[in-house]
């Protein structure tokens, strides 16, 4: 690392570790107090990092500095807050309209690369390499695998990517092009489609669609049955992921033209998916029994707050009180749920060990209803002095 490097590293910090073992570093930049993402390569193309630092592509977090030093690049990033797809469908938090979108959205961004002269092919698409932001759109990370296409190439001399989502060329069976991304996606595809929730009738066949209801996530009306819908999926499933790359779709726009066909009710499920978001804790999966319980601890915070009585407080007062009490106890909710990212602001509530995430949540609420009862204290102060 020269001394041009040495400084620019000088004025960053790091402040929580994302990954250890593959050197993942958030660090802040100590005048700026911006954030970003450190990462640390030993496997990696300079040449596809150079190329993406100086021509950025959308829905690919943009570079800021790269420092070779002898076997290793550091890659500065930017940081891009939300959910990791993995997490999302570990945690079955997938709708049939999030399937949608989010494959969409990787056709939009490779689209982009492998339109670029030579093509970017990324090789190693995985859910752990896909974040879900907080406005839910789908954002690609971590090129390590990513090599230019070269159409006289017979295989890869390198085999680089991740068991379960590699292409059969990526083992030396042939030479990656833009059919071995399309290949991973059908994987991906398959993995977000036995996560996901839709209205039909009963639990699909292992790696299909898994259908159950839910209400306020369905497909229904306007793109016909479940059964349809599940075999016309799978039919897109397999034609991605057929062990000859000339079977598979030619490129990511066919595969995404399919799968806009799925639906003739698409632009309903995108205003829908942006409308879900903004819903409270405890309405947003459509479980009647959620709903419920959530509706009765909303109206129980509203009861409490709103028949508060406060020693020597009355009239207007009382109810700048009133409001300010229910306001602490909203935020608490809100910040323990997670309502619009919110956590992704506190690095604690990102940390892999539950007791620092739950540790990350409490400073979180703590500081939130600080804020807030200051507030109150303010307007008291100013409005209503004793």
């Amino acid at each position: 690392m020269d001394l041009s490097h040495e400084s620019d590293m000088s004025y960053y910090k790091v402040i929580a570790v994302l990954s250890e073992p593959h050197q993942v570093f958030l660090i802040q930049h100590q005048k700026t107090k911006k954030i970003f993402v450190k990462k640390v390569l030993t496997v990696f193309n300079p040449e596809i990092y150079t190329r993406l630092r100086e021509h950025p592509v959308e829905g690919v977090p943009r570079i800021i500095t790269l420092i070779p030093e002898n076997d290793s690049l550091t890659v500065i990033e930017e940081y891009v807050p939300g959910t990791s797809l993995r997490e999302k469908i570990e945690n079955r938090d997938l709708t049939s309209g999030d399937i949608l979108r989010y494959i969409q959205d990787l056709c939009a961004i490779l689209k982009k690369l492998h339109s670029q002269r030579p093509a970017v092919i990324h090789r190693d698409i995985k859910p752990s390499n896909v974040m879900i932001t907080v406005y839910n759109r789908a954002v690609l990370l971590d090129f390590n695998a990513a090599k230019y296409f070269t159409p006289e190439s017979d295989r890869d001399t390198v085999l680089l990517g991740t068991e379960g989502y590699a292409a059969p060329e990526q083992y030396g069976f042939g030479a990656s092009s833009p059919q071995t991304d399309i290949y991973a996606l059908g994987i991906l595809l398959r993995e977000m489609a036995a996560a996901v929730r839709s209205c039909g009738e009963g639990a699909g066949p292992a790696g299909g669609i898994r259908l159950e209801k839910a209400p306020g996530d369905c497909f229904g009306k306007t793109s016909g049955t479940a059964a349809s819908f599940r075999k016309r999926m799978d039919a897109i499933i397999r034609k991605c992921t057929q062990l000859d790359p000339a079977e598979r779709y030619g490129s990511v726009e066919e595969l995404s033209r399919d799968l806009s066909a799925l639906t003739d009710g698409r632009q309903d499920l995108r205003v829908s998916d942006r409308l879900k978001k903004y819903l409270l804790p405890g309405f947003r999966t459509g479980s009647p029994w959620k709903m419920a319980g959530a509706s009765f601890g909303y109206l129980l915070m509203a009861w409490l707050s709103f028949t508060l009585k406060i020693a020597g407080t009355q009239g207007l007062a009382l109810w700048v009180a009133r409001v300010s009490a229910f306001a602490i106890l909203m935020s608490i909710v809100l910040g323990s749920f997670n309502y619009l990212g919110i956590q992704q602001a506190v690095p604690l509530c990102r940390n892999k060990r539950r007791l620092v995430r739950v540790l990350g949540i409490v400073l979180l609420d703590a500081g939130i209803s600080s804020m807030l009862f200051f507030l109150l204290v303010l307007v008291e102060v100013i409005f209503f002095p004793a």
